[in-house]
Order: C-alpha cells, then sequence, then structure tokens
C-alpha cells in the first residue's frame, strides 16, 4: 500500500529532489499496473480454458492400447480425456504425427500442406491448448515431434 502522504526525497544540498519523488511513484505506479495486468491475464485465461473445456466431448474415447487417435471424418482430435473438433489442415497433420516414435518436423509440414517448418510450429503452438484440455501435449525435440500424454491436467 502507498502512503496518502507523500514521500519527499532530499539532495545533499537539503533540498527536495522532484525527480526522485516522479521515479518513485512512477515506479510504484507501473508495479500496480503489472499487478493489475497479470490478474486480468489470469482471468482471460481462465475463461479460455473453460471455453475449450466446454467444448471436449468426454463419450469419445481413443481405441485400446492407443494414447490418441485423429478422427478425419468427423474433423475430430480424442485423447484420454475425450474429444474436441479442428480444423481439416490440423486433421491432416496430426494423421502424419499419429503413427508412434518421433516424426520429422519437415515431413509433417509437408503432410499438413504447411508453408514451412516455422508455420508448422506457430500452428502446432497454437493448438497446445486443445491438446492439454485433451490430456495430450506436444514434445518438441530436435529428434522430432511426438503427442504424449499430459504432464498434469487443467482445472
Amino acid at each position: 500500500m502507498t502512503s496518502p502522504h507523500p514521500v519527499f526525497f532530499y539532495r545533499e544540498d537539503g533540498r527536495v529532489d522532484y525527480a526522485a519523488m516522479a521515479a518513485a511513484a512512477n515506479k510504484a505506479a507501473n508495479r500496480m499496473r503489472a499487478e493489475r495486468m497479470r490478474a486480468e491475464a489470469a482471468v482471460i485465461a481462465a475463461a479460455a480454458v473453460r471455453a475449450l473445456q466446454g467444448q471436449v466431448q468426454p463419450a469419445f474415447r481413443p481405441p485400446a492400447g492407443r494414447l490418441w487417435k485423429v478422427d478425419a471424418e468427423a474433423q475430430m482430435i480424442v485423447g484420454p480425456a475425450g474429444g474436441i473438433g479442428t480444423t481439416p489442415v490440423i486433421v491432416r497433420t496430426l494423421e502424419a504425427l499419429a503413427t508412434p516414435g518421433r516424426h520429422d518436423e519437415g515431413v509433417v509440414a509437408a503432410a499438413g500442406g504447411w508453408r514451412d517448418v516455422a508455420h508448422l510450429r506457430e500452428a502446432m503452438t497454437g493448438l497446445a491448448p486443445k491438446l492439454a484440455v485433451i490430456g495430450l501435449r506436444l514434445d518438441r525435440r530436435k529428434t522430432g515431434i511426438r503427442i504424449t500424454k499430459a504432464r498434469a491436467q487443467l482445472n
């Protein structure tokens, strides 16, 4: 909390240092603004998670012995927590990732019809919340990418 009374900073010669006072006030205002922005971001993120959780169809399950599957007809990704709809481009991309093991990003990008690997990475970053809500995550390493079970469930 800030004091309702101004705090005075004095220079060595005994005069009030207004620049230091202004800097301290700005620092406090910036700290409060940053806290407010973090709180707003947390509220927005929680709303986004709730919206995605509302899209999950829990009746859908992957086949026995598989962690996940892609249903191309229904344009749906099915994971341990249920299924969620997606676009045809993402379906083509995930079909390339459906076989076990790690996959070269260049091959996956070509299979999905992406411009280049950077475009694929951007799309996969955007897909991460959808994967998380159905209990999956994208594991990207130098040796390739794959989809694995999520470390922790979203609340």
